[in-house]
């Protein structure tokens, strides 16, 4: 374990060093160096393994199990994302810790080995606030989302996909069905007050101080029986009205880029107008309405696009050039 550590510190610390001293300029701050403490858990594994810990153990639909956090706990957990980024992480492991939660240093293998911060609920799950991804060293600007684990059948496995396929700073996804509690507070893009927000707030502050922006990308699904005739994949990049128009604009060039992509692919790709698919296109995303920083992109997929997803993660990377 300790050579594990030595040797994992010494190749993150160089590619580090080697990208900086090559680098001819630098238009955002260098990436913090980072190394684990002594206490910090260090794991290996395949990062979808824990996607289904996370579904197997958080709370059903129906099942009145979704904890609403205070505001004092969102607070909690955006102080964590701030130690973290900050190379605090033994404070960020205590805060985590106290509530629940236990901060991991991941070795994704299926990613070329990258490092990531996993903040994962202890099982069994008390409170069903989900499941989060840092990656440890990053100048990344994206941040994907997968707000409806089990409703939305496949969005977390795939949402780990584009996570690792784009190289992307952070991967958000809830700890519970979006119907678990009858009031509807378990559906974390409709209802602001939850871990999850907290945590979607903090991590695009931080990518903006870091790169000067920010675009997330939220995974939906939808059923093509229920929709006949829609396509396969509906995106809008809708803001709230305080959103900057810099962004806007943006938002709505790299929407349209998007699909161009999928379209390219032959994965039949809308964008959301003025009448057309209103019902997918997230006019009452909590996540979209509060942003005034940043890009974001609202994305529905049939589950033909879901079970054959090469073809869709190709044309986000071409997209967003990577």
């Amino acid at each position: 374990m300790k050579n594990y550590r030595m040797f994992t510190v010494l190749t993150f610390c160089l590619a580090l060093f080697t990208a900086c001293s090559t680098a001819k300029v630098t238009p955002n701050p260098p990436v913090l160096q980072v190394t684990p403490p002594l206490d910090m858990q260090m794991v290996e594994g395949k990062l979808i393994n824990q996607v289904g810990r996370l579904e197997n153990a958080m709370p059903r639909a129906s099942s009145e199990g979704f904890v609403v956090p205070t505001d004092a706990e969102k607070n909690f957990f955006s102080n964590i994302v701030t130690s973290m980024r900050s190379n605090d992480l033994g404070t960020a492991m205590t805060d985590a810790n106290s509530n629940g939660y236990e901060l991991l240093w991941y070795t994704d293998l299926n990613d070329d080995n990258a490092v990531s911060y996993v903040l994962r609920e202890v099982v069994p799950s008390k409170r069903g606030w989900g499941l989060y991804v840092f990656r440890a060293a990053t100048n990344s600007h994206v941040i994907i989302e997968a707000p409806h684990p089990l409703f939305d059948e496949g969005t977390p496995a795939l949402s780990v996909k584009i996570y690792r396929a784009l190289e992307a700073r952070a991967l958000l996804i809830a700890g519970a069905h979006r119907d678990a509690n009858r009031d509807g507070s378990a559906d974390v893009s409709h209802d602001p007050q939850s871990i999850f927000q907290a945590i979607h707030d903090e991590e695009l502050k931080q990518s903006i101080a870091l790169t000067g922006s920010a675009i997330i990308l939220q995974i939906h699904g939808f059923s093509a029986a229920k929709h006949p005739a829609y396509p396969h994949v509906i995106i809008s990049y809708e803001h709230g009205k305080d959103i900057n128009p810099i962004d806007l604009v943006k938002g709505q060039q790299l929407a349209s880029g998007m699909a161009k992509k999928l379209n390219d692919k032959g994965i039949k790709t809308s964008t959301c107008g003025t009448g057309e698919w209103r019902d997918l296109c997230g006019g009452f995303n909590v996540q979209a309405s509060q942003l005034t920083r940043g890009i974001f992109i609202h994305i529905e997929l049939d589950e033909t696009v879901r079970s054959d997803d090469a073809k869709f993660i190709e044309a986000l990377m071409t997209a967003l050039g990577n």
